[in-house]
């Protein structure tokens, strides 16, 4: 879960860039992914930005 403070922090630099902003929770996605990898922190982060990096890639290319 990311803290409160990071989403405040990105939110104002959203606002400040006037930038649309729009969360959405990846941990049902990264669930579903780690079900069938080993347990690994190390993969577990890495699956969480590259989740993170195909939404923001996803919902750019369809909006810009």
């Amino acid at each position: 879960m990311t803290p409160k403070q990071d989403l405040d922090d990105a939110k104002e630099v959203a606002s400040e860039l006037g930038m649309e902003t729009r969360f959405i929770d990846i941990a049902p996605i990264h669930r579903t992914f780690m079900k069938n990898l080993e347990p690994d922190k190390l993969a577990e982060g890495n699956l969480r930005a590259r989740v993170r990096m195909a939404l923001l890639c996803s919902i750019t290319t369809r909006t810009g």
